[in-house]
């Protein structure tokens, strides 16, 4: 695990925003380096904003947010850019008071933990982002400020202390407990695995052990199978052949009635056709008697006029005929037709 960056606020006399760029000059130009300053500088402000930043925790606090808070402030934070195994993770913690006033109880801190790679959220709250902050790194709260992160006074402690006083400084610092626990998670382990192995023995024990005439019977078994299974498969590959070309045979049938059923169509398509030519060429022969047929055509025409006339001069000798008979009976009913001398002459009178 390797912290790449460490950005805070208002974390206890470190008043406002401050950021530790480990990538940059002149971190970056050494592999060790000291923070050093007087008594309430900020030093172990800066160590409390890592264990925030990943943990939530402080060594030195058990609620940190009431006692990390820089004074007459509302909010603090701490951010850390970590890599590891190749990977890097951002794990965040936040506090703040309500309504922003400094003089307001706090509201629950608030924790999350991104890897970067993906920008894929791991957790959002506290106990998530403990929890995979000690999956990823292997170490939780406790072994991280026994191995990696100690106290500024117990490693003083150490440093100025004898020879024979620095092993019990150093069991103190680094929690003999500590390999308690590993050795306790070894043995729970080993038994674990001790008793899957009891399991497959006992599984084991249960199989009947095969008689040396009896296996040489089954492995001549096999043989026979295994040849059988050769001719099978062989057999098997021969049908599917014989399937495809039957399937082929099928496809050509089918083809054939299709062909069969088009060429019945063309035929009487041709018939037709045929009727129809024979039909043009009967027309074409009548074509040779064109002229008779036109004047033909004109005889009927002029007959067909000359009846005309003849109806229409029927019908007006019919109606002179009439209108004779009625003119012939004026004239007999006439006044002057019924005088007693009708018949007889009268001289002329002359000049006297």
């Amino acid at each position: 695990m390797k912290i790449l960056n460490i950005h805070f606020k208002n974390i206890n006399s470190l008043e406002g925003e401050s950021r530790i760029d480990f990538e940059q000059s002149p971190f970056s130009d050494t592999g060790v380096f000291a923070i050093t300053g007087p008594n309430g500088s900020g030093k172990s402000s800066i160590l409390d904003a890592i264990t925030l930043g990943l943990y939530g925790e402080t060594f030195r606090f058990d609620r940190p947010a009431g006692h990390v808070m820089t004074q007459h402030t509302a909010e603090c934070f701490s951010e850390i850019e970590f890599t590891l195994n190749k990977v890097k993770y951002r794990s965040s913690w936040h506090a703040q008071r309500r309504d922003a006033n400094p003089e307001s109880e706090l509201t629950p801190p608030e924790m999350k933990l991104t890897r970067l790679s993906d920008d894929e959220v791991l957790a959002t709250t506290a106990q998530q982002v403990c929890a995979r902050i000690t999956e990823i790194t292997g170490m939780n709260f406790r072994n991280f400020t026994r191995s990696i992160l100690l106290a500024q006074g117990d490693f003083a402690a150490f440093l100025n202390a004898l020879d024979n006083e620095r092993m019990d400084i150093l069991e103190k610092i680094i929690s003999a407990d500590i390999y308690e626990d590993y050795r306790n998670e070894v043995n729970e382990k080993a038994a674990e695995a001790q008793q899957r192995l009891d399991y497959l023995k006992q599984d084991l024990s249960v199989i009947p052990i095969m008689e040396p005439g009896k296996l040489e019977a089954c492995e001549h078994d096999l043989i026979d199978f295994t040849d059988q299974t050769t001719e099978l498969r062989e057999e098997q590959s021969d049908l599917k052949q014989q399937q495809a070309s039957l399937q082929n045979v099928l496809t050509l049938h089918s083809r054939i009635a299709d062909q069969e059923k088009n060429l019945q169509q063309t035929k009487t398509l041709s018939e037709s056709e045929r009727q129809k030519l024979d039909q043009l060429t009967t027309a074409q022969d009548a074509l040779l008697f064109k002229d008779d047929l036109e004047v033909i055509k004109e005889k009927i025409t002029k007959f067909i006029r000359i009846k005309q006339l003849s109806r229409i001069f029927a019908a007006n000798l019919s109606r002179y005929k009439t209108i004779s008979a009625q003119i012939k009976r004026l004239r007999m009913d006439c006044p002057i037709n019924r005088l007693p001398n009708k018949g007889k002459s009268y001289p002329k009178s002359g000049p006297r």
